[in-house]
């Protein structure tokens, strides 16, 4: 395999990988060699938008640049891989209070055996919460901060030809802080979440696999007037490989969950109590030599920093075209919807929300490493809360924004020792 010729300055990192193989070897007499690579990229980002935080009672337009570097790291064996990397996002505006720094580390481990493997992973992302609209609230208050963890294992086993076993658990741990002196709290609940998942998955054919699993997850939340909630689901599903372009994915199941307050607080009380929810996802994807498209339909049930598990439902779809082999535009929607899973009137903190987010955009590869190009971005949301929450943007609300992005992908180091 042929190396690329190492850029300058890139020396510095060989005492770091040379430390990394010895310590493979180590780990792994056997292993013959030891293979490692390091890459990283550059991006950078001019963006305008006329509504920021989604607000309907008083929208803030800004004006900013971003800045995000990347990394990636890696070392293998023939029986061990070693991975990390890292994710920073560096936001400047023109209005300070949106100023924010973020990143997000993670790395993992996996060991090969004969007829099985043993992984492990983590990460660690500290991130502004007006950025996690849809996947943890609605509450987007520029004056705050969210801090979480995620760790955990994984084995797989190929008990007899054509089954493999996988058994997986995860802890993760988010929390909420207000940036701002003598400020009062963010009005959002800090998180736990314990998951574990056994999946046997079985390949029918060359391009068919089917697969069947049980889960379970406690969602347990802190601050006032909290609750746990602990979810039991059955899952069934199919991947098939239509042709060498199309792929088709379907899957699903019920979902039982039993909610507990943390309190005696008689309005945390009256939404207490065992509802049925379900999951399912169908997903169809081309790929073809010039262009590339995907559709889908998703519901899950997901945690949220209001102090409560949603139903998520999701729609999307993402088209791509090589316009020539430097140019290609894409165009990404998606229209999801958020309801509480407890929909009694007795749930004093019911949720609804929609929401809707268009991207179309183009870019040029103007040179090997580098890409130049330009997006618009088009976000409605629509929010209803039975509290009616003083950070919540209740109500309908929509922003514009207009990026111009250029980006430099390092190729990096690959070599073996």
């Amino acid at each position: 395999m042929l190396c690329r010729e190492r850029a300058p300055g890139a020396w510095r990192l060989r005492p770091a990988l040379l430390a990394l193989g010895i310590a493979f070897a180590a780990i792994s007499p056997s292993a013959r060699a030891v293979q490692y690579e390091v890459q990283g990229a550059l991006d950078q980002q001019l963006q305008y938008n006329d509504n920021l935080i989604l607000s309907r009672q008083d929208p803030q337009a800004a004006f900013g640049y971003i800045l995000s570097p990347s990394l990636q790291a890696a070392a293998r064996t023939p029986l061990l891989e070693l991975s990390l990397n890292g994710l920073g996002s560096i936001r400047r505006y023109d209005d300070s209070q949106f100023d924010c720094d973020t990143f997000i580390v993670g790395g993992g481990a996996r060991y090969q055996m004969k007829s099985s493997n043993l992984g492990f992973a983590g990460s660690y992302n500290q991130n502004c919460t007006y950025n996690l609209q849809l996947g943890e609230n609605t509450a987007l208050n520029p004056q705050s901060r969210s801090d979480s963890y995620r760790l955990g294992p994984i084995w797989s086993w190929d008990w007899a030809r054509n089954h493999r076993l996988v058994a997986e658990g995860q802890y993760s741990n988010s929390a909420y802080t207000a940036l701002t002196a003598g400020g009062n709290g963010t009005g959002l609940f800090n998180s736990e979440i314990y998951t574990a998942r056994l999946t046997e998955n079985y390949t029918w054919s060359p391009d068919l696999t089917v697969l069947g699993g049980l889960n379970f997850s406690r969602n347990k939340y802190s601050g006032l007037n909290a609750s746990t909630q602990d979810i039991y689901g059955i899952q069934l599903g199919a991947n098939y490989s239509i042709s060498p372009q199309w792929a088709f994915s379907v899957g699903g199941g019920p979902r039982w969950v039993d909610t507990r307050a943390n309190s005696d607080d008689p309005l945390v009380l009256r939404g207490s109590g065992v509802a049925l929810g379900y999951t399912d996802n169908i997903s169809l994807t081309y790929s073809g030599q010039n262009s590339g498209a995907s559709i889908g339909y998703s519901d899950s049930l997901v945690p949220s920093a209001l102090g409560q598990t949603v139903q998520l439902r999701s729609v999307f779809l993402q088209l791509r075209h090589d316009v020539t082999r430097r140019i290609a535009l894409s165009l990404n929607t998606s229209y999801s919807s958020s309801q509480s899973v407890q929909e009694s009137e007795g749930n004093a903190r019911r949720l609804d929300s929609s929401y809707l987010t268009a991207t179309a955009g183009v870019a040029w590869r103007m040179a090997e490493d580098w890409t130049l190009g330009g997006s618009y971005i088009y976000r409605w949301q629509d929010v209803v809360r039975a509290d009616a929450a003083a950070l919540l943007n209740t109500g309908t609300t929509d922003s514009n924004t207009v990026m111009l992005f250029l980006n430099y992908q390092w190729p990096g180091l690959r070599n073996s020792w």
